[in-house]
């Protein structure tokens, strides 16, 4: 987050909210909900002037989520009492994934279960598709360390698409990295774009050095070339020498 958005946010934080947001966020926490990134989004709406009906909208869109995603959490017989699986949940339904999906990933280690459903939704905002997006989080849930492969996805994942990278060969890059047992994908994004630098720097040796090349032979010419003037005149001076005696 920006230093000025933080300011603002600060700033909206010592306002006063309007009634009936308040009234929805009291109604969100009674319900057992966690009501921590309703109320950050209801402050962030003040500080940008947002009108009071529109706050109210975006803030019971986003109760919906919390309770769609906490009786999933439910049919998955997974406690839905833990605030950041809840939430992670409820960001999985927003980005559009299925339900399906997201009780697939909390069948997983009770550790993973959140980090891995917003890795998922991440890769989904960067463009990969669902199936993809799962395919990277499970493989990497599935490495060596998977907190460390899970925490270094995203990071990789945005890097080698800057990069240019398409997201088909993204997905096969990473695919090959877990595969061959490394868990930090930092290296990879950066062993990539080491390769365009290494490119660069080769073509920049060849040039150096076929210039210094033109150099050297170029002075070998001149200096040959002067030799060769020397010799003819101290020729010519021996044999004028030679007459006059």
């Amino acid at each position: 987050m920006s230093l000025i958005m933080t300011l603002i946010l600060s700033v909206a934080h010592a306002r006063v909210l309007p009634l009936e947001v308040e009234s929805l966020l009291q109604s969100v926490e009674a319900d057992g909900l966690p009501v921590a990134q309703l109320e950050s989004k209801a402050h962030e709406g003040v500080a940008k002037g947002v009108p009071s009906a529109r706050i109210v909208s975006v803030l019971e869109g986003m109760q919906g989520d919390l309770i769609a995603a906490r009786e999933l959490l439910l049919l998955s017989e997974t406690a839905p009492d833990q605030d950041e699986l809840l939430c992670a949940t409820a960001a999985g339904l927003r980005a559009g994934a299925e339900p399906s999906t997201l009780r697939r990933l909390t069948g997983l280690p009770e550790a993973l279960r959140g980090p891995a459903i917003l890795g998922m939704v991440d890769l989904m905002r960067a463009g990969f598709s669902e199936a993809q997006s799962v395919q990277l989080v499970e493989e990497a849930t599935a490495a060596k360390r998977p907190d460390e492969a899970l925490s270094s996805l995203t990071v990789a994942s945005s890097t080698l698409l800057i990069q240019g990278t398409s997201h088909t060969d993204v997905l096969q890059l990473i695919t090959a990295e877990l595969a061959s047992g490394q868990s930090s994908l930092i290296a990879l994004s950066q062993g990539n774009s080491g390769n365009n630098g290494n490119s660069g720097n080769s073509s920049n040796s060849s040039n150096s050095s076929n210039n210094g090349n033109s150099s050297n032979s170029s002075n070998s010419s001149n200096s040959g070339n002067s030799g060769n003037s020397g010799n003819s005149g101290n020729s010519g001076n021996s044999g004028n020498s030679g007459n006059g005696n």
